[in-house]
């Protein structure tokens, strides 16, 4: 019984270990906002009336982003799908993370965010660099390259 009461407790920390890691940190949420952000991207996110962003998507690419609850555009948030899903809902847009690299002062990242899927797919290759002050993280370099797919 003593044995079996071990391996349930062992369990039990790993299972929350797991679902910790895969929530995210608050600096990997606050890196992932400010990337989703950059205005070369949100310049062609499909609006609807009131001004949000008809889909926001997340396929996981090279790196596995955690995506954290409250990382958005104008509101909507950001979700996780798979190519399927994109192709088979005709979707507009969506962000894939080639590097997601989150240290305790600089982060380092490489996404694309593909747009106009539905029409005639573009991609903008984006190459972020970030800085972390106090308990603040800023860009500071921003490299965007893109065109048609």
């Amino acid at each position: 019984m003593k044995t079996m009461k071990k391996y349930l407790l062992i369990f039990v920390l790993l299972l929350g270990a797991v679902c910790s890691y895969a929530q995210g940190t608050p600096d990997q949420a606050a890196v992932l906002q400010l990337s989703i952000n950059i205005s070369q991207a949100t310049a062609h996110l499909k609006m609807d009336m009131a001004g949000t962003p008809v889909t926001l998507w997340l396929v996981q690419g090279a790196a596995i982003v955690p995506v954290s609850p409250g990382v958005n555009v104008n509101g909507k948030q950001l979700a996780e799908t798979t190519l399927p899903q994109i192709v088979a809902t005709d979707a507009s847009s969506y962000y894939s993370f080639g590097q997601f690299e989150v240290g305790a002062a600089t982060a380092n990242v490489l996404m694309d965010f593909y747009y106009d899927c539905d029409t005639s797919k573009k991609v903008l290759h984006c190459t972020i660099a970030l800085q972390k002050s106090g308990s603040n993280w800023t860009i500071v370099t921003l490299n965007v390259q893109g065109g048609s797919i």
